[in-house]
């Protein structure tokens, strides 16, 4: 009994956990790149393109 209850429950959470994880990582690479953007965009020397 005690085990059908903790098992869906241990599931939800884990997903939670890596969905969450995964949208951290999605947001800080976006900001990563919007801060590179600007700095690109400020200073041409800096930046992705820099190299073209």
């Amino acid at each position: 009994m005690l085990l059908s209850v903790l098992v869906p429950i241990v599931a939800w959470a884990v997903g939670l956990a890596v969905t969450a994880y995964v949208a951290y990582r999605v947001v800080r690479a976006g900001v990563r790149d919007g801060i590179r953007e600007a700095r690109s965009e400020r200073d041409p020397g800096r930046g992705p393109d820099r190299f073209e």
